[in-house]
């Protein structure tokens, strides 16, 4: 008697690819060893920087003393300033959760005048044949209209990534239900929301703010959110944003393609390594 089983299929379990965005490392936040005691904390930092969005460092520690950190913090801060850089301070939660804490700073809520197309314009750079893989993002045009409003990448939405990656920080997997914008200011924290129905975007105040950034600011938490209902509520602005987003752009093509010497070029002698590298 043959084996019944021969005809059913093989099921092989497949796991997830992990993905480590940040590493940990301890931080001697006392090095002028003002206390007897160890005074390090736990930092943890991105692996990966892009200048578009917001580069994050994270603190944790039990028992070093609250001051010190304070001091660090202020030393760090000193030092993005002379280099063009603001570090700002945010709630580790995300944005939405804030009014658990803060009952009375109830989420302001930002709906566009004129919706978006449904089309993600495709890159004319990626052939035909990988389009099909590329994913329909969603948030595309609403990142576009923060982008536009002076806000800065934060973190995006655990869905946002592909289900075959295991995205995951040093202090603990991604659990962001709506992707997080920060304004250049540090004053306002934003979310969009591009699978409800009756809202966009989320504007709340971040709490966690210096007040050294706020005198700094030539804007206000009332004025960037004015801001951004006014561009919101403006039909021609979002048409002709999205208008812009959506023209087919050829790529700009390399200058070293078909490069032609000049006359000037001529008479640049050649190149060669010194004698004592030839041996």
């Amino acid at each position: 008697n043959e084996s019944s089983d021969s005809g059913s299929p093989h099921v092989h379990a497949t796991t997830r690819k992990r993905v480590l965005l940040s590493q940990v490392l301890q931080y001697d936040v006392d090095p002028s060893r003002s206390s007897v005691q160890k005074q390090v904390v736990d930092l943890h930092y991105d692996r990966i920087h892009n200048p578009d969005n917001c580069y994050h460092i994270r603190l944790s520690w039990l028992t070093t003393t609250h001051k010190l950190v304070r001091d660090a913090i202020s030393r760090w801060s000193t030092i993005a300033n002379s280099h063009g850089l603001t570090l700002v301070q945010v709630p580790v939660k995300e944005a939405v959760e804030q009014y658990q804490s803060h009952p009375f700073d109830r989420p302001h809520r930002v709906r566009l005048a004129y919706r978006p197309p449904d089309e993600v314009p495709r890159t004319p750079i990626v052939s035909m044949r990988h389009t099909s893989a590329l994913p329909n993002d969603a948030d595309h045009f609403l990142k576009a209209v923060m982008r536009g409003l002076d806000f800065v990448l934060d973190f995006e939405s655990a869905d946002s990534f592909s289900t075959k990656l295991n995205i995951a920080y040093s202090w603990g997997p991604l659990d962001y239900t709506r992707t997080q914008f920060v304004h250049r200011s540090g004053l306002v924290l934003a979310q969009i929301c591009p699978q409800e129905i009756d809202v966009d975007c989320l504007l709340l105040p971040n709490r966690l703010a210096s007040a050294k950034l706020a005198l700094a600011s030539t804007f206000s938490v009332k004025d960037i959110m004015q801001s951004v209902d006014d561009f919101c509520c403006d039909e021609e602005k979002l048409k002709k944003l999205y208008n812009e987003m959506t023209v087919s752009r050829e790529p700009a093509r390399s200058p070293f393609r078909r490069a032609v010497m000049s006359a000037a070029d001529i008479d640049v002698p050649p190149m060669h390594l010194p004698p004592h590298l030839l041996r």
